[in-house]
């Protein structure tokens, strides 16, 4: 699935409301981070491999309430929910590998 911008409160619970099938991947970021900018290729790369998987993109300038909330401290951060539940956790940069295995084990596969 092609990534979503997930601009406000309301876009990101849209997005995870309904997330049991397929589940969600959000990739926490900020537009002058150089790392997420360097991320973005892996996570579109991921969506090509894994279209089953649903993933947004939210920017943590636009949504610090809600980045708050969900204790993201540092960027790029990435969250799997599934069945309205945060499953894992990453931060960092990772390479396509970390971000695929990150996800599997997140989902128990």
């Amino acid at each position: 699935m092609t990534p979503k911008e997930l601009n406000t409160e309301a876009d990101y619970q849209d997005f995870v409301v309904d997330t049991l099938d397929p589940p969600a991947l959000i990739c926490w970021t900020r537009e002058t981070c150089p790392y997420c900018a360097a991320s973005k290729p892996v996570v579109e790369k991921f969506s090509e491999r894994f279209p089953k998987i649903r993933i947004g993109y939210v920017d943590t300038d636009l949504n610090e309430k809600l980045a708050t909330r969900k204790r993201i401290s540092s960027v790029p951060t990435f969250t799997v929910i599934w069945d309205g539940q945060q499953r894992g956790r990453l931060v960092g940069r990772p390479t396509l590998k970390e971000l695929a295995d990150f996800v599997d084990e997140a989902l128990g596969r």
